[in-house]
């Protein structure tokens, strides 16, 4: 009766520090990543480098990420920003990203890809937000219906 109850000790002993080994594996980091005026980004991609794994901050510019004690450098990226490389030294990392205007040039999304403005064959026209706030409009297909020359809105149905 003795050996059986040891036996369930040692047992339920090595489950715990089985269950608990791959907590101890992983190191969590948080932080803040901002623009140069101090307003948090959002949708900043954070990657481990060498690694496919990442997050992305939240709409406070917020991150939680766990990587592997042998990675030592987190990489951050956006659109229109400078991607920077910072060294893993404790378990938060705030930090701001420097814009870049080299990086950002027009794409036009097509039905089956994207392409840069300047490799597209045919017409191309452009609708921004000012054309939005004009007239009446209930419904999310007459924000572009009669915007531009030759192209036809029809309303889906179900």
């Amino acid at each position: 009766m003795r050996k059986k109850r040891l036996f369930v000790r040692v047992g339920v002993l090595c489950l715990l520090v089985l269950l608990g080994f791959p907590a101890l594996s992983q190191k969590t980091v948080t932080g803040r990543v901002t623009d140069p005026a101090g307003k948090p980004l959002s949708g900043v991609s954070v990657v481990p480098k060498g690694t496919g794994n990442g997050t992305t901050t939240d709409n406070q510019g917020q991150f939680r990420i766990d990587v592997n004690p042998s990675v030592k450098v987190l990489v951050f990226s956006s659109i229109g920003f400078t991607t920077r490389e910072m060294p893993i030294t404790g378990n938060v990392i705030d930090l701001s990203l420097a814009t870049s205007n080299s990086s950002l040039t027009d794409v036009v999304v097509i039905g089956y890809g994207a392409v840069k403005r300047s490799d597209v064959t045919g017409a191309v026209a452009t609708i921004s937000s000012k054309d939005f706030q004009t007239g009446a409009i209930t419904t999310p297909d007459q924000l572009i219906a009669g915007k531009l020359a030759g192209v036809s809105v029809t309303p889906g149905s179900g």
